[in-house]
């Protein structure tokens, strides 16, 4: 049975999801592979620390979420991805 994914790699994953194009919240959870409730936590949670930017998209009959990395967000995956590098381990499954 495979170990449990910490809050750190969902936010982490979410955060790479987000950054390389997912910005709807289905498509997040399944590039993060998430169940469904622990991704609207979590998405509130990044969206509140302001990692995230939650943007109101109107289509033809309704409105949807989309969601955008801000430049903090950013940041936080710029620093996980050096600290990567210096330690010289592969780490990817924290950050993809």
């Amino acid at each position: 049975m495979p170990a449990r994914r910490s809050t750190l790699n969902l936010i982490l994953a979410a955060l790479t999801a987000i950054r390389d194009g997912c910005d709807k919240p289905t498509r997040i959870m399944y590039a993060c592979n998430m169940s469904w409730k622990s991704m609207k936590k979590m998405l509130k949670k990044v969206t509140e620390k302001g990692y995230v930017v939650e943007v109101e998209h109107h289509g033809n009959k309704r409105s949807t979420k989309r969601y955008i990395i801000s430049k903090r967000g950013k940041n936080i995956l710029r620093h996980f991805e050096e600290a990567k590098d210096q330690i010289g381990v592969d780490i990817h499954y924290i950050i993809s």
